[in-house]
Formats: C-alpha cells, sequence, structure tokens
C-alpha cells in the first residue's frame, strides 16, 4: 500500500514538471506597433505658365500644381480657387487669364487652403501709322501714296484709312496702304489751301489711320505740294 502511494506520487511530480515546466520566463511580448500614417496634405501650391507680356485681350491658360507632405504633386488647375488682385487690369477663370488693361495684376489659386501667386504682366499694343511723304505732285495728275512703313505689335494692321487733304479731290477718302489721288487745281473752293503770295503751288495736309486686327489704332499726317495749281 505505502508503495503504490509513493509511485503515484512521483507521477504526479513528473507530470507537473511536464506541464507546469522548468520554472523559467514566460512567453515573449509581442512587437511594437508602427505608428498609423499621418494623412497627406498640401504643403505648397506653385501657379504656371505666366506669359511675359500679354497685350488685351488676349489669353493665357495658367496652371497650378500642389506639392504634398509625401512630396508627390498634383495638377489641381481645375479644383483650386483662382482670383485676380486687379480684374481691371487682368480677369481669371478656372486658371483661364484674360488681359483688360495695361499694368499688373497678382494672380492667385488656392487649394485646401494654401495659395500660390504670380504676377501677370500686360502690356499695351503698339500701332504707328507712317504715311511717308512729303509728296510733290502735278494738278489733275495722279500721286501715289504710301502708308507701307506703318508698324503694329503684336497684332496686324488690318486697315489704312486716308485722306487727301482737298475736299474736291477725286476720291479723296481711301483706304489700303498704297492709294493714288487726284488733286484739282486751286479755285475758290480751296482757296485757303494756297500758299500765300503764290501763284501755282498748294499745299494739302494727307492724314493717314492705321488700326490693328484688335480694334487699336493711329493717326498720323504728312503733306503734298500740289504744282500749278491754278
Amino acid at each position: 500500500m505505502v508503495k503504490a502511494t509513493v509511485g503515484a506520487v512521483w507521477v504526479l511530480a513528473g507530470l507537473c514538471f511536464t506541464a507546469c515546466g522548468d520554472g523559467g520566463p514566460g512567453p515573449s511580448p509581442p512587437p511594437p506597433q508602427p505608428p498609423p500614417p499621418q494623412p497627406v496634405v498640401v504643403r505648397t501650391v506653385t501657379v504656371g505658365g505666366v506669359p511675359a507680356n500679354l497685350i488685351p485681350p488676349g489669353t493665357a491658360q495658367l496652371t497650378a500644381t500642389a506639392t504634398l507632405s509625401d512630396n508627390s504633386t498634383q495638377n489641381v488647375t481645375t479644383t483650386a480657387t483662382w482670383e485676380s488682385s486687379n480684374t481691371v487690369v487682368a480677369s481669371v477663370n478656372a486658371g483661364l487669364v484674360t488681359a483688360r488693361a495695361p499694368g499688373v495684376a497678382d494672380i492667385s489659386a488656392t487649394f485646401q487652403g494654401v495659395r500660390g501667386t504670380a504676377p501677370v504682366s500686360v502690356g499695351a499694343a503698339s500701332v504707328r501709322a507712317n504715311p511717308g511723304g512729303p509728296y510733290t505732285a502735278e494738278h489733275d495728275e495722279n500721286v501715289t501714296f504710301s502708308g507701307l512703313g506703318s508698324t503694329s505689335s503684336p497684332f496686324n494692321i488690318v486697315t489704312f484709312s486716308w485722306n487727301c487733304g482737298q475736299s474736291v479731290a477725286s476720291n479723296c477718302d481711301q483706304q489700303g496702304p498704297t492709294p493714288t489721288f487726284r488733286y484739282r487745281k486751286c479755285g475758290v473752293n480751296n482757296r485757303p489751301s494756297c500758299r500765300t503770295g503764290s501763284s501755282n503751288l498748294a499745299d494739302y495736309a494727307v492724314r493717314l489711320t492705321v488700326t490693328d486686327s484688335q480694334g487699336n489704332s493711329n493717326t498720323a499726317t504728312t503733306t503734298v505740294t500740289v504744282q500749278n495749281s491754278y
């Protein structure tokens, strides 16, 4: 009876040793978890595509690019809010700038509370009429004037409007860069144009107005001396 009891004790001890371990440290703790990812936010907005010089009523399409906190970029031209600091000089809609008058306007694009700005310069069209001359002519003979020295930038000249200065001349008002006129003798109606003390010379002011494709114009005058006017 004693032997059986002792054997049972040893069996129980062996089971406890197997189940309970050898008394060493417990299981290792789980590894630390990485922090949750930070939200990507907009750092800067850059306005691009600004022309060197814009002439009314010209247009230019600007762009807006957002740089994010993860160093990536995003085109936000169509989603940004656009504004002009001076709508008299230039207006903007979805990045499309329209020149209105000479000057400078700051064009800004705002995306998710971040704003980018760029200045836009608006210049003036340059149109200069040059009627040539001075000219000389014989009365009742054709004389051809030339406005080919006229200049325009950046738009092309589309009309040349002339007035020969003598109300009774043949076709005194003409169009084109090189019109031809014929002056009449200096009679009663034109005597104010005749030179004082001269029996055969008359001076007339020839006027040329040039207009470009955008409606900008300039006027200049020259003179023609008509001989044998009486």
